[in-house]
């Protein structure tokens, strides 16, 4: 299936990312993917490793409440919001391709040629991805002053268009 869509801005915005989003049942919880990563090794856990799988949440022990003066027994990546976890919900820049899966053999899966990112994240009864063809870094606090110099603004009268390539599993 292929999607198009293509609009014309109405006043001067800064976005965080602009895409087709996709709704699908909550079951819909593996993430699999790869991508053009700008380095060569990354620990496997890492969020931004250029492939793997990532589940919308681990076991449950993870996600209780912790004593914060304690360590936790699991690793950043599974650190895990009502979204899912940190490596199911990050942004995937450049993908070749991602799929969204259930337990059954049932997926989605996105085709691209390195310009796009992705992004994954549960939201009560579903699962939502994102498929966008414009991403800026993000607006977190700590991040600001390098994002700041890489952010691009919309203008108005300016147009945005994207392609999305999909496979119904």
């Amino acid at each position: 299936m292929r999607i198009s869509y293509q609009f014309t801005v109405t006043h001067d915005v800064n976005p965080r990312q602009i895409g087709l989003v996709f709704d699908l049942p909550r079951t819909w919880d593996a993430l699999s993917w790869q991508r053009n990563a700008p380095y060569t090794v990354y620990p496997e856990d890492q969020i931004g490793r250029p492939a793997g799988t990532a589940r919308a949440f681990g076991t449950k022990a993870e996600y209780e409440p912790v004593d914060l003066r304690q360590e936790p027994n699991w690793p950043w990546s599974q650190d895990a919001t009502e979204g899912g976890t940190r490596d199911f919900r990050t942004t995937r820049e450049h993908i070749l391709w991602c799929k969204l899966a259930d337990g059954v053999g049932q997926s989605v899966k996105i085709l691209s040629d390195g310009n796009q990112n992705t992004r994954a994240w549960v939201e009560g009864n579903k699962v939502r991805l994102l498929v966008a063809d414009f991403s800026n870094l993000g607006a977190a606090p700590f991040f600001g002053s390098h994002a700041s110099k890489e952010n691009i603004s919309l203008k108005a009268g300016g147009t945005l268009k994207g392609v999305v390539r999909l496979l119904l599993h």
